[in-house]
């Protein structure tokens, strides 16, 4: 008996009344819970059949024996990228992913951040074309017809973000480069879950839900600055992992940032972490 691993990817936004009211209309039916989905879908497996396996490539499935690595892209360039566009959107005021992806600040900042830091960290499918990948990934940001919501994008970071930050930001680290913009998506995440003291994050970040939500927001109101609330939650919760939470430079940069987004507006902070990014060493950011 086999068991063959398997990873499927589509963007589903969560089900809402304006979907409940399409069905019934067009279709002519009730359906409480209609599923919305984008035109792409991805659905991968292992190649492990202990006799024989169905034809389901002809369907669009892929049989491969690195289920890993195409994993890894979905998780890191696909789902890191858009936590970053979903808290940094929330905190400009964008009600969804595109409206969030079309702020030219943003674009940038997620182009660079899956190109440079999420990227370096992934190995990519023989079969994959790394260009053709992210022209599609940034085609399905821009869908307006989904409607997908900053808000629900960005629920559940405290669990999401741990799966997607720690790995790639170490691995920079190590190599004695600074990763940035991970340290702005933890820092732009905080900014919406647990913002400090007279710092209102803004109608779409306060309708994340988090588990974490609430500790966190114990956390931010007794800290000062956002160096502060980054030592507590990253060095003391570990919220982003044990490894991460001995790394002190990171945990200052993501307070730094912080402080930035509450003091100037997310797009001070992406300014800021643009800038620190241009003055490393070419070789740190080459484009694979």
């Amino acid at each position: 008996m086999t068991f063959p691993s398997s990873m499927v990817d589509r963007i589903v936004p969560a089900t809402t009344e304006h979907y409940r009211t399409l069905v019934a209309e067009q279709l002519g039916y009730t359906d409480r819970i209609p599923v919305p989905a984008e035109p792409f879908t991805m659905w991968i497996l292992e190649d492990n059949f202990i006799a024989g396996r169905p034809a389901w490539e002809a369907g669009g499935a892929v049989f491969t024996k690195d289920v890993a690595g195409y994993e890894q892209l979905k998780v890191r360039l696909l789902n890191g990228t858009h936590s970053l566009i979903a808290y940094l959107g929330a905190l400009s005021g964008a009600a969804t992913i595109p409206e969030s992806t079309a702020l030219d600040y943003i674009e940038t900042a997620a182009r660079t951040i899956l190109r440079h830091e999420y990227l370096p960290s992934v190995t990519v499918p023989g079969d994959v074309d790394v260009d053709a990948y992210e022209a599609q990934l940034f085609s399905r940001w821009r869908n307006s017809a989904l409607g997908h919501r900053t808000s629900q994008v960005g629920s559940d970071g405290s669990v999401k973000l741990r799966q997607r930050i720690p790995l790639p930001a170490l691995q920079m680290l190590d190599g004695g480069v600074m990763p940035h913009y991970l340290a702005l998506t933890a820092a732009a995440y905080l900014s919406c879950i647990a913002p400090l003291p007279g710092f209102d994050p803004g109608i779409h970040a306060h309708d994340m839900q988090d588990p974490a939500r609430e500790s966190l927001q114990t956390l931010a109101a007794a800290s000062a600055s956002g160096r502060e609330l980054a030592g507590k939650v990253i060095g003391q919760l570990h919220l982003l992992g044990d490894e991460l939470a001995t790394r002190d430079d990171f945990i200052h940069r993501t307070g730094e940032l912080i402080d930035i987004i509450h003091q100037q507006g997310p797009r001070a902070a992406a300014r800021a972490a643009a800038e620190s990014t241009a003055l490393l060493p070419a070789q740190t950011r080459s484009i694979r």
